[in-house]
């Protein structure tokens, strides 16, 4: 049918137009300039590890000052407590700040609490050790992470129109044609499905009327054929 001709036609310039693309495909990756994509795809991916592990870094140090700072927080002011739980909760928070001054001024403070035993913990000199290596991240942490994010915005900016670009918007027609195939198919299979059916309920109302004419003159007939 007309409909089905249709589809199949559909189906095959899709099917066409991505055997074509997939040599374009390879065409581009042929180039000199794919292997320069890759790379600073790589290093895109080093980078974001980078900014990760930074993270954790932070993370992981503020955790261990948990008991101390919530020790130190007992009976202070709302603007202390708000620091103590931006360092507990939400460190990151920190580095996107204009100032980090006040959360330093806090690990100082806590350091002295503890060192002049203002604060009795257990393990006072691991906090404090805790205590110098936020206070030496913190601002080093700000800049790297400024850096970082600087490098990776250069390379996708780099990354704009590259070989490597060109070749994910031909990927994207591709499978865009695929979703469009298996669409087309459906359409298929259920244009079939609903022609068998249609089918079979012809032959069950032509044998109804055959049976019909055979009971009335005792003959058989086919349809047509009267």
């Amino acid at each position: 049918s007309s409909i089905i001709d249709s589809i199949n036609q559909n189906i095959e310039e899709k099917e066409e137009e991505n055997s074509l693309k997939e040599k374009e495909i390879k065409q581009l990756q042929a180039l000199p300039s794919y292997n320069k994509s890759l790379d600073h795809l790589k290093e895109m991916a080093r980078l974001e590890k980078s900014k990760e592990e930074l993270i954790q870094n932070i993370i992981e140090t503020s955790s261990q000052l948990s008991k101390a700072a919530h020790k130190y927080s007992y009976g202070t002011s709302k603007g202390t407590k708000e620091i103590v739980n931006t360092i507990l909760k939400d460190p990151i928070k920190i580095i996107n700040e204009t100032d980090i001054l006040p959360y330093l001024e806090f690990l100082n403070n806590l350091k002295e609490s503890i060192n002049t035993n203002s604060i009795l913990l257990k393990d006072s000199t691991k906090v404090i050790q805790y205590c110098d290596k936020m206070i030496k991240i913190l601002p080093k942490f700000k800049v790297e992470k400024k850096e970082i994010i600087l490098q990776i915005k250069s390379l996708k900016e780099n990354d704009q129109n590259s070989t490597l670009d060109k070749i994910r918007k031909i990927e994207h027609i591709i499978n865009e044609n695929k979703k469009n195939i298996q669409t087309e198919n459906s359409r298929k299979e259920e244009f079939n499905k609903q022609k068998i059916q249609e089918e079979e309920r012809l032959k069950q109302i032509m044998d109804k009327i055959e049976e019909q004419l055979f009971h009335i003159f005792k003959k058989k007939y086919k349809i047509g054929q009267i």
